[in-house]
């Protein structure tokens, strides 16, 4: 009896064989890339009971920006022939190309990501009512902080970054026009890198000006040729030139033949911070009742083998709460 009476709860109970909602996430780099393994694992995990998630990829790493076009029609035509409950837009690409395409729509999207002015990728100026999401502002100031406590002589830093949306992107909401800032009695300038060999140049030089290198972004740097150079690549080889500290913002460039330390965004935490915002959403708040978050929390890594190389001691404070790669 007791056995009829289970299937019967089961059976009539509203929600139990409620059919999963379905998610597109549109992103806008390639499945193997370091940051958007984190997030994707980070949205999977808050909505893997909820919603079932297709993920389509722009590349817009490792492909040159008139290849873009054949990549957002394949999204596109996606999204129209499985019309999504909901639309996850990773990093600035994906909202710049595919944003404009859904201001007017009815389908509600959450975006993750994101360095610029979300607004600044419409035409109107303003944040369409049926979008929401996850800020992505790099901790740059920490870094600061952090290499000053640890490098106390350090008087000038020199950030550099290649020419790409999202680097633009993060540099303009650090500090705007200028192309330099202070931070703590450090002097912090930055540089934007238009090729490979502008980077090596630069890196091998670094020395004679600088205290501590802060490689930012590094993620879309092409050979003379064209040829895509992996990140770790990229600074595998600025750590083997560099004659002064290399300071990252992603743990997985920080490491015996990398870099020295790094402040970074946790991508996991980042997707799962999306991962709340869409399953709201899903569960019936609008987005416009959600404002977007800004997510500015930085995790410290060093690798011991690089902070003896340039004789550096960590204060007892900083090793407490530092992790070690």
């Amino acid at each position: 009896m007791w056995r009829v009476l289970l299937i019967t709860i089961l059976f009539f109970s509203p929600g139990v064989f409620a059919k999963l909602k379905y998610v597109l996430h549109i992103s806008s780099y390639h499945p193997q890339y370091y940051w958007t393994l984190e997030c994707n694992s980070g949205l999977q995990n808050i909505l893997k009971l909820k919603a079932e998630i297709k993920t389509v990829y722009l590349d817009t790493k490792r492909i040159l920006p008139d290849e873009y076009e054949t990549n957002v029609r394949q999204a596109l035509q996606e999204m129209h022939s499985s019309p999504p409950d909901l639309v996850v837009l990773s990093d600035d690409n994906a909202l710049r190309l595919i944003g404009p395409y859904l201001e007017a729509s009815t389908i509600p999207v959450v975006f993750m990501g994101i360095n610029a002015n979300p607004r600044d990728y419409f035409k109107s100026g303003k944040l369409p009512i049926n979008m929401t999401g996850i800020l992505e502002r790099a901790p740059f100031m920490g870094s600061l902080r952090i290499l000053k406590s640890i490098i106390p002589d350090a008087k000038k830093i020199l950030i550099l970054t290649e020419n790409s949306q999202t680097s633009k992107a993060q540099i303009r909401t650090l500090i705007g026009s200028r192309d330099q800032f202070v931070v703590q009695g450090i002097l912090a300038e930055v540089k934007i890198l238009e090729s490979w060999t502008a980077w090596q140049d630069t890196v091998r030089k670094s020395h004679q000006d600088y205290d501590v290198l802060l490689p930012s972004a590094y993620f879309n740097i092409k050979t003379d040729s064209g040829r895509y150079i992996p990140p770790k690549k990229v600074i595998e080889w600025i750590s083997a030139n560099s004659r002064i500290p290399v300071f990252v913002n992603n743990d997985l460039a920080v490491g015996e033949n990398l870099a020295m330390g790094g402040f970074v965004l946790d991508g996991e935490a980042h997707g799962r911070m999306a991962g709340l915002q869409a399953l709201s959403i899903l569960e019936g708040v609008s987005p416009s009742a959600l404002s977007p978050i800004v997510d500015e929390a930085g995790i410290l890594y060093f690798n011991q083998k690089q902070l003896n190389r340039f004789n550096i001691v960590l204060p007892e404070t900083t090793r407490q709460y530092a992790n070690f790669r």
